[in-house]
């Protein structure tokens, strides 16, 4: 019998297939974005930013990212809502 999954207040990240699923709609939502290393997400700052970028791609939208140490700073280049 299949059940429901509830995060916990910590981790917000679904797991499919194996890979963890982040929340990018929030991420890409075209405020600016502190991710922690560890906290936030577990492969290497670079690596994420290279994901965010990937995805940015894949929804045809841009984003800037920046690395300082531990903290990857994200932001996504949203178009203005049509009129």
């Amino acid at each position: 019998m299949a059940i429901v999954y509830i995060p916990s207040e910590k981790s917000e990240e679904v797991w499919t297939r194996g890979r963890v699923r982040y929340p990018w709609a929030d991420w890409l939502d075209g405020r600016l974005w502190k991710l922690v290393h560890g906290e936030d997400y577990q492969v290497t700052p670079r690596v994420m930013g290279a994901q965010a970028h990937r995805m940015c791609k894949d929804w045809g939208i841009q984003c800037r990212t920046r690395v300082e140490g531990d903290v990857l700073w994200l932001q996504a280049k949203v178009a203005p809502p049509p009129e």
